[in-house]
């Protein structure tokens, strides 16, 4: 099935039948050759296309010598288009991909941590203006938290950020006030305590 899928695949000659390939490849997925034929996905100009590639590379799973240093490029170059993979960072679709190479996808730790940050993001400040600032990418930060032991460099970034959000917090006044989310304090919580052992 997955030799016939990655035939049909490679000379799929409409959109919606190479995003139904390459999705069915990610579910049935095992061997190299499927690896090596999806990972040419990365390379499209379309990024709905390098979306899917990375979806499926991730539900793959394998060769992560080969795919996890692309995924870890991709951190720093792919501009998610589903705003639903959006809501939680800017990079859900490539830390979901990450995850599926379990403790190989540990190099990628130095990259996201430069990514603990999204983009600037637009508020209403204190005055009723529009302003913008950058938020904290939860999606990455939840990631570097379930990694523990493999991402013990995090904290210091992690403690930042939280540092950030109480400066921002400071002198609001209660029924506008922030909080640090919830999510934050456990990644540090449970980085803490893998350096602790």
């Amino acid at each position: 099935v997955e030799t016939r899928l990655r035939t049909l695949f490679v000379n799929a000659t409409t959109h919606d039948e190479w995003f139904c390939l390459a999705s069915a490849l990610g579910s049935v997925g095992q061997t190299r050759d499927t690896v090596v034929v999806l990972l040419g996905g990365l390379e499209s100009q379309n990024p709905e296309k390098i979306g899917a590639a990375i979806s499926a590379l991730g539900q793959i799973g394998k060769e992560p010598v080969l795919i996890v240093p692309r995924l870890i490029e991709c951190l720093d170059r792919f501009e998610e288009f589903d705003p639903d993979l959006t809501y939680h960072g800017e990079h859900e679709r490539v830390v979901e991909a990450l995850r599926g190479f379990g403790k190989a996808a540990a190099q990628a730790v130095p990259t996201l941590i430069r990514h603990v940050w999204t983009g600037p993001q637009q508020y209403w400040d204190s005055s009723s203006k529009l302003a913008e600032r950058p938020e904290p990418d939860e999606d990455v930060i939840r990631y570097l938290g379930e990694l523990g032991s493999l991402a013990t460099e995090a904290p210091p970034a992690l403690l930042e950020v939280r540092k950030a959000l109480e400066s921002r917090i400071s002198g609001r006044e209660s029924e506008d006030a922030e909080s640090i989310p919830l999510y934050l304090d456990k990644a540090i919580e449970k980085l803490s305590a893998a350096k602790k052992h």
